[in-house]
């Protein structure tokens, strides 16, 4: 279609993609409604007037006060180990026994002792992924390298 003055074609985009800009263009707009609709007076993204005042809803407040569940519950520590442990004949099951040391971290243990011969030393446990100085300084007083098979 050309211009009646002028005589020039109006460039445009194709038919496709006319649909395709009309279809992008209403989602967006459907979207927006979507996650806007909740932003008006009273709705979930403005305070109402009893929260403007103080007052906050129910389930708000219980919410902010404690976490939901109740109290937040975190795994009790291990007990100290009754004795110290040689952890170059120990198994996997003992060592996860230290404080610190779960069933992954003592199976690093077992495996980098089985590559590498062997620890000379507790602080030889330093060269296993996941033992650093503040974990080693937690199990250092219950291990111990007296036997080297």
């Amino acid at each position: 279609m050309t211009d009646r003055v002028s005589g020039i074609r109006p460039l445009a985009p194709a038919e496709g993609e006319a649909h395709l800009l009309v279809g992008l263009l209403l989602g967006l707009a459907l979207g927006a409604g979507t996650l806007l609709s909740g932003l008006g007076q009273g709705g979930d993204g403005f305070p109402s007037s009893g929260e403007a005042s103080g007052q906050a809803r129910p389930a708000l407040a219980a919410a902010t006060r404690e976490p939901l569940g109740g109290s937040v519950s975190r795994p009790a520590p291990k007990p100290a180990p009754a004795g110290v442990l040689d952890v170059n004949v120990a198994d996997a099951q003992a060592l996860a026994a230290l404080p610190g040391i779960g069933p992954a971290l003592a199976g690093r243990i077992v495996a980098e002792r089985a590559a590498r011969g062997p620890f000379a030393s507790a602080d030889d446990l330093l060269r296993v992924p996941g033992i650093g100085a503040g974990r080693m300084e937690r199990i250092r007083p219950f291990v111990t390298t007296a036997h080297r098979p």
